[in-house]
């Protein structure tokens, strides 16, 4: 009876255990990707500066671009759901309105550094 009860306490410690650490880990993961997307976002706003200040250069453009990107990529992400056959479905490409997003904010940029908008 004792060896059964001990076994049980055991148990029950291993599993608040792997419930304790896998809260820890989720909790941890969530603090990253709010580091990732904040270092983006403050990326992106250096570059879209830079490109503010010297709108013909094509290399600040295309960093802007990318950095651009990746940041709306965090606010709109592609979705979709999988079935248990690996069959995806209720798929939502979200790449035009990133794009979309991308290239309104270069293009107020741009005008702001030729005077047009302020």
């Amino acid at each position: 009876m004792t060896e059964t009860l001990v076994s049980l306490g055991l148990m029950l410690a291993a599993i608040i255990g792997v419930i304790g650490i896998s809260i820890y880990f989720g909790k941890k993961k969530g603090r990253i990707l709010q580091a990732q997307f904040l270092a983006t976002k403050v990326l992106y706003e250096k570059t879209l500066n830079d490109l503010e200040f010297d709108p013909s250069n094509s290399e600040k453009y295309q960093a802007a671009l990318a950095k651009g990107r990746e940041y709306y990529s965090y606010l709109h992400p592609n979705t979709y759901d999988m079935n248990r056959n690996g069959v995806t479905s209720n798929h939502q490409d979200n790449s035009g309105v990133v794009e979309l997003k991308v290239q309104s904010d270069l293009q107020a940029r741009t005008l702001k550094s030729k005077g047009k908008i302020s």
